[in-house]
């Protein structure tokens, strides 16, 4: 993901429904595209970090709420709160559960699927986001190509360890790779 790798150019504070003045920017969940101002407006508050691509720009917004705001291909970890025979409610801190279709496994089909229990954690990815949906979760990664089933996929259930809540910023400086606190 972007931010791992790159520093930010510049940093300001910004409220929610300011005007963007940055150029090229990628659209994505942090923007909300006014139709009568011809502009992006920002979706939340926060301290606004403008990452250099190429040839465009990567905004990410970082607050202290308690509460995620899932924005797509987020890497988060959820406890599954309901099963169904065809997909899993999971809480990743969002206002709602986020839904994981038991087929969104890599190389899971419908007799081979995986058969999570409610309250197992699971490392996933947000797939899409809506204003009107339960955000879309997937465990098929961009990247890695391995089966769910030989234990060597970069998603999927976590069997190992300890899970506590902390601040998104916290999770956030975390996933650079220059970190101290994981470096080993």
């Amino acid at each position: 993901y972007f931010y791992c790798s790159m520093k930010s150019s510049f940093q300001t504070v910004v409220l929610a429904g300011e005007p963007v003045n940055v150029k090229q920017v990628i659209p994505d969940d942090n923007l909300i595209y006014d139709k009568n101002a011809g502009t992006n407006r920002l979706s939340k508050s926060g301290v606004m970090k403008v990452y250099q691509l190429k040839k465009t720009s990567k905004i990410e917004i970082e607050s202290n709420s308690r509460m995620y705001f899932c924005s797509r291909n987020d890497p988060v970890i959820g406890r599954i709160t309901q099963r169904t025979a065809e997909f899993y409610l999971v809480d990743i801190g969002a206002s709602v559960d986020a839904y994981l279709d038991s087929l969104k496994f890599e190389g899971a089909t419908k007799r081979s699927k995986p058969s999570l229990e409610v309250g197992e954690l699971i490392f996933a990815r947000v797939e899409e986001v809506s204003q009107f949906e339960r955000p879309k979760l997937s465990c098929i990664s961009p990247f890695s190509k391995k089966a769910w089933t030989t234990g060597e996929s970069y998603f999927g259930p976590l069997n190992k360890g300890y899970s506590f809540s902390c601040m998104q910023t916290f999770c956030r400086e975390l996933m650079v790779e220059s970190n101290i606190l994981l470096d080993g």
